[in-house]
């Protein structure tokens, strides 16, 4: 399949922490996977889910982020 799921979970104000894992997760394993789906499990610090997905989505192609609000 070449995907690679990954589940981050956003708590206490480290929106800026997540995103740069997730980047970091992106360059890592795109050499081995032409697809990556990252879930956030999100606490309610993220306030424009569309900005946050939009920063890590357009760094490569093939990733994808889904956002869960608790």
């Amino acid at each position: 399949m070449s995907l690679c799921i990954e589940i981050k979970l956003l708590k206490e104000n480290r929106k800026s922490k997540v995103i740069e894992e997730i980047s970091a997760d992106i360059t890592a394993y795109k050499k081995v996977y032409e697809r990556q789906v990252y879930i956030v499990y999100d606490l309610g610090f993220i306030q424009n889910e569309v900005e946050f997905k939009r920063d890590i989505e357009n760094t490569t192609d093939g990733v994808k982020v889904i956002i869960i609000k608790h």
